[in-house]
């Protein structure tokens, strides 16, 4: 019974929480990538930042397209973080 009661517990707050996220969707186009490993390392690099949910990158189309929680990481912070490269350029797509 405590068992039942502690996993209710924990799906409650889990829910909660995903309540109070502010889940945004996030498109970009990053020029530079020319091959598999630079779409692992563009991901790899972006998925190390806080408030990342799901990330697809493609080098093929330079596209991104990721869910993030905005009160943890902006558009802004991630296409800097790929633009530090001095490889990649990412630019935020409008949606």
């Amino acid at each position: 019974m405590r068992t039942a009661g502690r996993s209710l517990s924990l799906c409650n707050f889990i829910v909660q929480k995903k309540e109070i996220m502010a889940l945004e969707k996030l498109d970009l186009k990053i020029t530079g990538m020319t091959c598999a490993h630079c779409e692992k390392f563009v991901t790899k690099a972006i998925m190390e930042l806080d408030g990342i949910s799901s990330l697809m990158v493609d080098y093929r189309s330079a596209f991104a397209s990721m869910t993030i929680d905005n009160s943890l990481v902006s558009g802004g912070q991630i296409a800097a973080l790929v633009n530090e490269t001095g490889i990649y350029h990412a630019e935020i797509i409008p949606q």
